[in-house]
């Protein structure tokens, strides 16, 4: 079970915010992967969606808004060790704005980015660079730097502007 909601109320949370730790655990095989969220004021994470095809898991926060946001991954390719690109496709009913990603590996490092990424209309695709490392001056760092590297499995989470997590694993 992930929660969709790791964060307290919002009337609990410090102008400053906080982060927030969440596992997510498997049986078959056993591993684990723990990914880090910043609680800010005024946001609230509604859904979080994994894989594809993906399991949307309900809103445990009320939507504000009305539609559904449902994002594919259609193909990607690793540019380099620092750039994959992903080509998503909007499957849902409502357009979708991305406005984050986090990139972990499976030693549970893991960068992230903020206020980036294409607005993408229903049933329309668009490329989004997931960049990491020195590729990307922006980003922020969590555990130990590292390159995507033949063979690996990387887990890229992408952050809509209605706060839903779209999860993807890709293997370089």
């Amino acid at each position: 079970m992930i929660p969709a909601n790791p964060c307290p109320d919002q009337s609990k949370i410090p102008t400053a915010g906080f982060d927030v730790h969440i596992g997510l655990y498997t049986d078959s095989p056993l591993n684990s992967l723990i990914f880090k969220f910043a609680c800010i004021e005024g946001l609230y994470l509604g859904a979080v969606t994994l894989g594809n095809p993906h399991i949307v898991i309900p809103n445990l926060a009320q939507s504000n808004t009305s539609g559904q946001e449902s994002l594919n991954l259609t193909s990607y390719i690793f540019q380099n060790s620092m750039n994959v690109t992903l080509t998503v496709k909007n499957t849902g009913s409502v357009g979708l704005g991305l406005v984050g990603y986090y990139v972990k590996d499976t030693a549970n490092n893991q960068y992230s980015q903020s206020f980036w990424g294409p607005l993408i209309s229903p049933g329309s695709t668009a490329d989004a660079s997931i960049l990491i490392s020195n590729a990307c001056a922006s980003c922020s760092l969590s555990g130990a730097s590292f390159l995507f590297t033949a063979a690996r499995t990387y887990f890229v989470i992408l952050v809509t502007a209605r706060n839903n997590l779209v999860i993807f694993a890709l293997t370089e």
